[in-house]
């Protein structure tokens, strides 16, 4: 598997969580939830941000190296997607012949994680569109654990993905997200509730490898 070889030995590589100039988070946002969303013809939620705001939250190298899976890069909370990833894996990948897409979900991840799970599904879609192949997500932190929400609720995207490097997950919770004294955190939805609603009964067929914990396998 190229992509988790490549992210192993890239291991190293400074993870920045620097924010973009100018811009704030904007905390205050409509909670989606999927127990009220629509469904569309498959049976999946139909995805309730605008096109336009989706596709402007993805950024895309050329897709020019048929050879190998686009990697998607996912960056984790306080951060957006260029400014994690701009001096780091964004072009030690390019220099080893890998086209590369980031993707800046809502609020700096401080918003509800079913919606920014919309980001991904999105970002999956239409980097297979462009470039016909499946995709390698490597995702950090918050964006190791909430691309999983999209892999259980939209299966029709798990097909789609070659490969994903999750990157120092939450993946049973964090007491971070609900015991916090300014409460910032609990709108990630981070409680070992929304962890195990993502595992019950599911199992996700797409090969990942776990950086902090050094394990394999099919995603559960």
């Amino acid at each position: 598997r190229s992509i988790a070889m490549v992210c192993s030995l890239l291991g190293a590589a400074i993870l920045t969580a620097c924010g973009e100039p100018g811009e704030t988070p904007n905390l205050i946002r409509t909670q989606a939830t999927l127990a009220t969303a629509a469904l569309d013809e498959a049976g999946e939620p139909v995805l309730a941000t605008p096109v336009d705001v989706l596709d402007a939250a993805l950024t895309c190298t050329t897709f020019d190296n048929p050879d190998k899976s686009p990697v998607l890069l996912i960056h984790g909370t306080f951060t957006m997607g260029h400014a994690q990833y701009q001096a780091t894996y964004l072009p030690l990948l390019r220099q080893r012949g890998f086209d590369v897409c980031t993707v800046s979900y809502p609020d700096r991840g401080l918003g509800d994680m079913q919606v920014s799970a919309e980001y991904i599904v999105h970002a999956l879609r239409r980097m297979h569109e462009k470039s016909g192949r499946q995709v390698a997500m490597v995702g950090h932190s918050q964006g190791a654990l909430m691309p999983r929400w999209a892999l259980k609720w939209w299966p029709s995207v798990r097909p789609l993905v070659s490969d994903f490097v999750m990157q120092a997950g939450p993946h049973r919770g964090t007491t971070m997200a609900s015991g916090n004294p300014a409460g910032i955190l609990s709108a990630s939805g981070l409680p070992g509730s929304l962890v195990e609603a993502m595992r019950a009964g599911m199992t996700t067929m797409v090969f990942w490898l776990s950086i902090m914990g050094l394990r394999q396998g099919a995603a559960k």
